[in-house]
């Protein structure tokens, strides 16, 4: 599928085959981020893709702009079509760090516990 305004996006052969969904991915999040920013007050956000507004806006999950990221997002797989939201991306990156630093813990203990069983513990 082919939407003019996607190959202003990413023009056609401008990145490697593998990597072109990822990369029309990102690009249309950025807009979608910056159209974000401007319902809710901040600057324009202007040199975007024509047509990109108005075809999100029609889309099934689409329930404003100021809820991009927090309600609504784009398909991993087809960024050209919005899916619910179960949880914002701030609320996401709180359980990845919440996660990272469980992992941590764990992996300190353990170490800890290695230099105990081999009596280095005092050189902590």
């Amino acid at each position: 599928m082919s939407y003019k305004w996607a190959d202003e996006l990413v023009p056609p052969g401008s990145v490697r085959e593998d990597l072109h969904l990822w990369t029309v991915k990102r690009r249309i999040r950025y807009w979608c981020f910056r159209l974000r920013g401007e319902a809710e007050g901040g600057n324009k956000a202007k040199g975007r893709p024509r047509g990109l507004k108005p075809y999100y806006e029609k889309q099934e999950w689409f329930d404003g702009w100021e809820n991009f990221a927090a309600t609504w997002d784009v398909e991993d797989d087809d960024p050209f079509t919005t899916r619910p939201r179960w949880e914002s991306v701030h609320e996401e990156w709180e359980r990845t760090l919440e996660e990272e630093l469980r992992a941590n813990k764990i992996r300190t203990r353990k170490n800890l516990r290695k230099q105990a069983a081999s009596g280095s513990e005092g050189q902590l």
